[in-house]
């Protein structure tokens, strides 16, 4: 699993741009890129909702790195909490950017500011495919990557959406060229993504009342793809001693919820139009 990891991470970096002038070498990066996608995975678990109606919001969530190759760490990690928030717009992706950029502004540079904040080398990792609204803000403060843990087969492939160039249609409205700036989107490699896929395929098939995936996201079947990825997450053993920092790190975030020795380490980028 890990030779099949490093090879889509060495395809979405070089793709993306975001190799950097001294990078670790792709082992290395692809086990950190494991342990992100088992870290958002336990994230959403730690906070698991058996409902929809009731409680915090959907099971979603995720965590974010600050980007850099050679010294990218977890930097953040929220879910979704539209039930809690009463507020259809609190996705876990949305969240995470913008609590993320409060705590920066709030706690480590408060204003006042002359420069927009932007998160060019950032890569975050989510549970399931971002929607319109999540890759909107990606988009506008440029991340680098997302890498999702579930397909989401009727709100996903906004990004790709986004960057789709179909000018060779005619001049608008027939066609639109691609947005300026574009986040590179992948479907995480994990063994535990292919089994949620498959899982919400199976759910579907069996004709429930309700085959929304965040319904799916409530069940049984999709709680023990949980649990199993977060047990691998908790129990990690890794193997690169350069990243073994990066693992305590994410475990700190993610079952302490306590980024604020990290997030000093990684600040957001400042530029400007």
């Amino acid at each position: 699993m890990l030779k099949k990891l490093t090879l889509t991470l060495t395809v979405l970096l070089c793709i993306a741009g975001s190799i950097q002038s001294a990078p670790l070498p792709a082992p290395q990066l692809a086990e950190r890129y494991e342990i992100s996608q088992l870290a958002a995975f336990t994230y959403v678990l730690n906070d698991w909702q058996d409902s929809n109606y009731t409680g915090r919001g959907y099971n979603i969530g995720c965590v974010m790195l600050s980007g850099q190759c050679d010294t990218d760490r977890v930097v953040w990690a929220d879910k979704n909490s539209v039930n809690v928030m009463r507020n259809s717009t609190q996705h876990g992706e949305v969240r995470c950017m913008q609590n993320y950029t409060n705590y920066w502004d709030t706690k480590v540079s408060p204003p006042p500011k002359t420069n927009k904040p932007y998160f060019g080398d950032a890569t975050i990792f989510t549970t399931l495919e971002p929607c319109a609204q999540c890759s909107g803000m990606m988009t506008m403060l440029r991340i680098r990557n997302t890498v999702y843990g579930q397909t989401d087969p009727n709100f996903g492939k906004a990004l790709e959406r986004l960057a789709l160039n179909s000018t060779a249609l005619g001049a608008p409205p027939a066609g639109y060229p691609p947005y300026p700036w574009t986040v590179t989107s992948t479907l995480s490699p994990s063994i535990y993504a292919q089994q949620l896929d498959q899982g919400y395929t199976d759910y579907v098939n069996s004709k429930p009342s309700s085959t929304a995936i965040t319904a799916y996201l409530t069940t049984p079947q999709a709680k023990a793809i949980f649990q199993n990825a977060s047990k691998d997450f908790n129990s990690y053993n890794v193997k690169y001693p350069e990243n073994q920092q990066f693992y305590d790190d994410a475990v700190n975030i993610v079952n302490n919820g306590d980024p604020s020795a990290i997030v000093l380490s990684a600040a957001p980028d400042t530029d400007s139009y």
